[in-house]
């Protein structure tokens, strides 16, 4: 199948590549505690130093063979090491049998900060040797810390404002503007009221997961 190769596809283009230093691999495939599937994304970061080469969607379309069916950029999210990281491209791909494929490019010297910062981050290239991977984290990214006294009253708070903008929209007849309201806002406070839920149940030491999938494990 072609989800086995694609692995190997990658590799095979950065190795060959000379502007790229480095090729990392995260997300869930790299996760032991994930169900391996043929329709789990793959997620690969380069280091380069050349990233102006990489602005191109055409490039990928070209140098990757004719398996893809869309490259598109996307807007990039690196919040997690508090936007130090600049200069970063990202890239979704989405292969002709339906596999995704998130590419991010940096520039190599900013590779070492990346996966001191990334869950269960694998090194699959390091042309240079220079990457220490005794300090990747195993699954940092999405424990929740404890909150302070305020940042709790905070979210618990605003909670309870877009419940009762909720409930007004419902009795307004506004079906639709409360629909929002709670997968905009309320939403987002739920689940971080409930990742704090978990953390106190197990001292703040478990991965509730990158969009909260893992709230049924812990919620039992």
């Amino acid at each position: 199948m072609f989800n086995d190769k694609v692995k190997s596809l990658i590799i095979d283009f950065a190795n060959r590549e000379d502007f790229i230093q480095s090729l990392i691999e995260t997300g869930p495939r790299t996760d032991p505690t994930v169900e391996k599937t043929d329709i789990l994304d793959y997620n690969f970061t380069f280091g380069t130093e050349n990233i102006a080469r990489y602005r191109s969607t055409k490039f990928f379309m070209d140098e990757l063979g004719d398996e893809f069916l869309l490259v598109q950029k996307r807007k990039v999210n690196l919040s997690y090491i508090d936007n130090t990281i600049n200069d970063v491209l990202s890239y979704v791909v989405i292969t002709k049998d339906i596999v995704r494929i998130n590419l991010t490019f940096m520039q190599n010297f900013n590779i070492q900060e990346y996966v001191n910062n990334m869950s269960m981050a694998k090194v699959i290239i390091d042309k240079n040797d220079a990457i220490d991977v005794s300090t990747i984290p195993v699954n940092k990214v999405y424990i929740y810390p404890k909150p302070s006294k305020d940042d709790y009253l905070t979210c618990c708070n605003e909670f309870f404002v877009n419940v009762l903008d909720i409930g007004k929209g419902l009795y307004q007849g506004k079906t639709l503007y409360a629909i929002n309201k709670y997968y905009e806002e309320a939403k987002n406070r739920l689940d971080e009221m409930t990742s704090y839920f978990i953390g106190c149940t197990y001292d703040f030491r478990v991965d509730v997961g990158s969009n909260y999938e893992n709230f049924k494990l812990y919620l039992d």
